[in-house]
């Protein structure tokens, strides 16, 4: 077995390995698991051993004198504290050699200077803690109990807290991080400055556009609202344009009405004087003649254009024919029959002529209601619908006037105050019923009757089917205070 671990080992071992190599094989071979122990010899022949063994010698020579001219003969150093507070060490070593060196502790003044410029005091921090206030402190004692520095807390209107650590000469430890933390509330203020101006740009924005739509809409609203007013204008400049001349219309109507009864009076009067000549003088053939003759003309007076002009010559010529009569003595008649004849004359005169006034009265009253109910219809007909029954309003009209004793006028006043309030037909005949007993139980006119029975039903909330009853209630009230 031995020798098949040595021709194992005689095997791994090359000429040209170094004796390094040879170790570490020999150390991983030792170091195995299957070897509980290992007793080695190795043969090396005694050339290869002394001149290992001289050249071992050699080296050592060679370091101890490397050693002798590195060493450290001489050695300065100098200190300078320079202006900003930092200390420059320059250190200068001579070698046995001659040769010199310089050492300068140029990176630890980087870090003074950089530590320095960090370096705060409280009164500086606190000018850049804008919107800061001093909250509490707090003192932070070392293992011994002696105070070795201060923590101060701040607080701003929002709620945030800043701590800010203080030594005991009053610079502020962790001044990095408290500006830091500044800066990033700093940036974060400035983002929500950035975007409430966003919103307020978008809501002025917002407003501009629905500020430019409703002008807009009211421009237009204006001009139709203008466009309407228009329209209401030219209606009622149409409507008072209809109204003057239906007006003009009535005028002329009521004036040949007036003209027509004017002239039918006066051909009354004449053919009275005519008639009378005729009795008066019927003795005398002549005057009688001439009178017919007369009496022919005036028959014809009704075609004339200008019948006054033709009364007038008619009346000229009764005028003469009665002076020539008289002159001629041809009146047969005693005084006293005379006198009898001009009473009774004078009677059917009297008599004659009150009946024709009362006509002419009768006849001038009548065209005038034919012409104010016109009227009145024609007020009903602006202010209702054009589907009323004006017809039946107008039967009704008459109706309540014969029931109530009042003109038909005064009913029809009261029946157009309501219609243009709007109501209906069967509202307005109601109403005008109601309002038209008011006046029957007081001394109110047509108009005053209206505003009254509207107020009455404003104020206690009756419809106007109901309206009667406040009719009955003042009527009750009036028999009471008469009791």
């Amino acid at each position: 077995m031995s020798q098949d671990l040595r021709i194992l080992i005689d095997s791994s071992i090359n000429v040209g390995s170094s004796i390094k190599n040879i170790n570490n094989d020999i150390k991983a071979l030792g170091s195995h698991p299957s070897l509980k122990s290992l007793n080695l010899k190795v043969d090396i022949d005694k050339s290869f051993v002394k001149a290992m063994n001289e050249f071992v010698s050699a080296t050592k020579v060679l370091s101890n004198a490397l050693e002798q001219q590195q060493k450290v003969v001489n050695e300065s150093v100098k200190t300078t504290k320079l202006l900003d507070g930092s200390i420059e060490k320059v250190t200068q070593k001579q070698l046995a050699n001659g040769t010199i060196i310089t050492q300068t502790t140029k990176k630890i003044n980087e870090e003074t200077q950089a530590y320095n410029e960090q370096k705060k005091t409280l009164q500086q921090l606190e000018k850049e803690l804008d919107g800061y206030s001093l909250a509490r402190t707090r003192a932070n004692k070392n293992k011994l109990g002696e105070i070795n520095s201060t923590t101060n807390t701040y607080k701003n209107q929002a709620g945030q807290q800043v701590n800010v650590n203080v030594d005991r000469d009053g610079n502020v430890k962790n001044y990095s991080q408290v500006t830091d933390y500044l800066k990033q509330q700093q940036e974060a203020l400035q983002k929500e400055q950035a975007i409430n101006r966003q919103r307020e740009q978008v809501a002025q924005q917002e407003y501009a556009t629905r500020k430019a739509l409703a002008d807009k809409n009211l421009k237009e609203e204006e001009q139709r609202n203008q466009q309407f007013i228009n329209q209401l204008r030219n209606r009622f400049a149409e409507e008072q344009r209809i109204a003057r001349d239906r007006n003009a219309l009535d005028r002329a109507h009521s004036a040949a009405i007036t003209e027509g009864l004017n002239r039918q009076k006066a051909v009354a009067d004449m053919q009275a004087k005519i008639t009378a000549a005729q009795t008066r003088f019927k003795g005398n053939s002549s005057a009688v003649a001439e009178l017919n003759a007369l009496n022919a003309q005036l028959s014809n007076v009704s075609k004339v254009s200008n019948y006054k002009n033709a009364l007038t010559e008619l009346q000229t010529k009764l005028t003469q024919i009665t002076t020539q009569a008289k002159l001629a003595g041809n009146e047969t008649n005693t005084l006293a029959q005379r006198f009898g004849a001009v009473a009774s004359k004078l009677a059917m005169w009297a008599g004659a002529t009150s009946s024709l006034y009362m006509v002419t009265r009768a006849l001038r009253d009548m065209v005038s209601v034919v012409i104010q109910v016109d009227s009145q219809m024609t007020q009903l007909k602006r202010v209702m619908d054009e589907s009323t029954d004006f017809e039946g309003m107008l039967s009704r009209s008459i109706q309540l006037a014969n029931e109530l004793g009042r003109s038909i006028t005064e009913v029809n006043e009261n029946a157009i105050g309501f219609a243009r309030m709007g109501f209906d037909e069967d509202q307005t005949m109601n109403l005008a019923k109601t309002s038209t007993l008011l006046q029957n139980i007081s001394e109110l006119t047509p108009q005053e009757a209206v505003d009254t029975l509207t107020a009455a039903m404003t104020i206690f909330n009756i419809e106007a089917s109901k309206s009667i009853e406040i009719a009955n209630k003042l009527n009750e009230i009036k028999f009471g205070l008469l009791v």
